[in-house]
């Protein structure tokens, strides 16, 4: 655990000089460029990935307990074949799309194909990605994942800007999305490569093979859980091209995240505790969810609150170094500290119940939120700008976590109740 917590810590430090870096060489508007490309390709690769890395996670850290390795191999690749397969009618899509533009005469710029080609190639690779980093955390390899996973994108953004300033370059979004889209790809290929190693290491102890069908419905579970967490996690970027400029949401991008570095904790411990509740979950043993929850709210917690306050204090100084169009990042700042304490202080709840079968809950909750808030960010955000944004998205994040908390408690008593009955029947 003390290694992985430095991996992260390391990859947390690199992501924080990614935006200080970026911010004072290239700019306030290439930040905000680079964030909504890196967003979208979450988004639409989330999409893709139609639930398979939660999926991945579930079954190969079952699989892996029980010595079932080859079934993980037949997982993996058709899992692969999935992502592929559905990333392949948005390519011809958006071929078509330029080609009817350009025969039509369309006013279509070049800058905007360009960006959203940049998206449909980085979103593919962030999904397969996903998938490898969820099995190798499935398989007791999460330093390794979280290293990569986290690290690899800081490194190539770090090293471009720090070429360009050898050579007396400007930074450009060019540039910028270019890394992105490398570091991605590398991610992918140096995790596949680390995962067949391992199982290839261990396939001859094999118990056997089952089926890799997954079961459908838990399946578009998990995929409606991630898209709706990932839209409502980056919601402000969806709705704050209506009303801000690239500067602006550059600025925006900056405090956000300064606030990330913080919640990465949660990710951190979603690698360690989400194979543990899986594994709790196959065997009906509920005080170890119940143990496994409250470990994860109190780990969150102590990290939360002196890490926040320190990067509180110390924005106020970042922003002047990095010049006048920084000056509202402090604020910024404050307003989603609020909403994420809230997500810290509820543990891991939404990966309780994903783990323990309840994966309906959590859709329906993220249904909710991101519906009323999306409309609500629409209204606030005409009247009040980014700071109208901001503050819907803070309560979103609050209530959601706090929903998500309630079920999860009714989940376990439900569990409880029925384990309880099982041994009384018997």
């Amino acid at each position: 655990m003390s290694v992985l917590a430095l991996s992260r810590g390391f990859a947390v430090c690199a992501q924080f000089a990614v935006q200080i870096i970026v911010g004072y060489v290239a700019g306030a508007a290439a930040l905000g460029s680079y964030q909504l490309f890196t967003v979208w390709s979450a988004i639409l690769g989330e999409g893709i990935g139609r639930g398979l890395p939660t999926g991945t996670m579930k079954k190969v850290s079952v699989n892996f307990a029980e010595g079932k390795l080859s079934s993980i191999s037949n997982w993996m690749a058709w899992s692969c074949r999935e992502i592929i397969r559905g990333c392949v009618p948005l390519f011809l899509l958006f071929v078509l799309f330029s080609l009817a533009a350009r025969i039509a005469g369309l006013q279509v710029s070049d800058t905007a194909l360009a960006f959203c080609g940049g998206v449909l190639l980085a979103a593919p690779l962030f999904a397969l990605s996903r998938v490898y980093a969820e099995a190798l955390k499935a398989i007791e390899r999460q330093v390794f994942a979280v290293a990569v996973e986290n690290l690899m994108v800081p490194a190539f953004i770090l090293l471009l800007c720090g070429v360009y300033v050898i050579f007396g370059l400007s930074v450009n979004e060019v540039a910028l999305l270019m890394a992105f889209s490398a570091a991605v790809l590398s991610s992918y290929l140096i995790m596949r490569r680390a995962l067949l190693r391992s199982l290839y290491g261990l396939l001859n102890s094999s118990k056997g093979t089952e089926s890799c069908l997954p079961h459908s419905r838990e399946l578009k579970y998990f995929w409606l859980i991630g898209l709706l967490n990932i839209c409502s996690l980056q919601m402000p970027f969806l709705v704050l091209p209506l009303f801000a400029d690239l500067a602006e949401i550059g600025v925006f991008a900056l405090a956000f995240k300064f606030i990330n570095v913080v919640t990465t904790i949660l990710l951190l411990l979603s690698a360690v505790y989400s194979p543990r509740m899986a594994r709790a979950a196959a065997i009906h043993d509920v005080s170890g969810l119940r143990s496994l929850l409250q470990q994860t709210q109190l780990i969150s917690v102590c990290v939360f609150v002196p890490l926040t306050a320190f990067i509180y204090l110390s924005s106020g100084y970042i922003s002047e170094y990095l010049g006048e169009d920084f000056v509202g990042v402090k604020a910024f700042y404050l307003i989603l500290a609020v909403g994420y304490l809230f997500n810290a202080a509820t543990g891991l709840q939404g990966v309780l119940l994903n783990m323990a079968g309840a994966a309906k809950f959590e859709t329906i909750i993220s249904v909710i939120v991101m519906v009323v808030s999306f409309f609500a960010a629409l209204a606030f955000g005409h009247q009040y700008g980014v700071t109208g944004v901001a503050m819907v998205f803070t309560c979103a994040i609050a209530l959601k976590n706090i929903a998500s908390y309630l079920v999860a408690l009714y989940w376990l008593n439900h569990l409880e109740v029925a384990s309880r009955d099982l041994v009384v029947a018997v």
